[in-house]
């Protein structure tokens, strides 16, 4: 993925969601296609950091999502160049 993209997908991320955004958001975004797919990432370990709200709840620290899209986008960068 283009870093400039990501960088661009973030910003808008920062502006127009919560502090605390919720498995819908993520969804929202194109990150993940459904709940149940949220879900998954998160029992294994493949989803954003995530902050139990109630023991049926989850969310997820916008700042902290936003830090997990930037490595993920600058690992997939790294690997690209390394295979050239």
């Amino acid at each position: 993925m283009n870093e400039t993209f990501i960088e661009e997908a973030v910003k808008d991320i920062e502006h127009r969601y919560p502090d605390i955004m919720r498995p819908k958001h993520l969804i929202q975004i194109g990150l993940f296609p459904s709940p149940a797919a949220v879900s998954l990432a998160v029992k294994h370990g493949i989803a954003p950091p995530h902050i139990e709200l109630s023991p049926k709840r989850i969310g997820f620290a916008r700042a902290s999502l936003c830090a997990w899209l930037r490595k993920k986008a600058s690992i997939q960068t790294a690997e690209s160049k390394g295979q050239k």
